[in-house]
């Protein structure tokens, strides 16, 4: 029997819980990682699993190690990317500032409410940086 095998099964799995986790999980990357879990404690081998679920051997190994550290917790941790940001630092406070204290219509905008439209109309007329996503989605104005 595999080291991971033996970790494995000093585990407490239940397909119960699997079952709650799976269908809390709609996004189709976490349900890889689960399946690859039930299918490893029904018995398969990694290798069996990878050409199962079509994904690689190792990338399979990696899943089950994290269950055996973290259970579902780390399992189930999403994928994060910081997204870059195109105004520095104090600039994005002084952005904070005016967006929390003043009115568009104070900086000589067409408007009496902060939209993500007359936002990215202001960080252009200012910062003359061109937002296309990142405040509601918003195309250039």
């Amino acid at each position: 029997m595999t080291e991971l095998r033996q970790q494995f099964l000093a585990i407490n799995f239940t397909i119960s819980d699997w079952e709650k986790k799976y269908h809390q999980n709609q996004i189709e990357y976490l349900r890889v990682r689960l399946r690859c879990v039930k299918l490893f404690a029904s018995g398969l081998e990694p290798k069996a699993i990878s050409d199962s679920l079509s994904i690689d051997k190792n990338r399979v190994i990696r899943i089950i190690q994290c269950y055996i550290d973290s259970s579902y917790e780390g399992l189930l941790k999403r994928i994060t990317r910081k997204q870059p940001t195109l105004l520095s630092t104090d600039q994005e406070q002084a952005f904070k500032t005016t967006i929390l204290t003043t009115h568009p219509s104070d900086h000589g905008l067409n408007a009496n409410i902060w939209t993500g439209q007359v936002m990215i109309a202001y960080i252009k007329q200012i910062y003359q940086v061109c937002y296309k996503s990142g405040i509601y989605r918003s195309g250039e104005p």
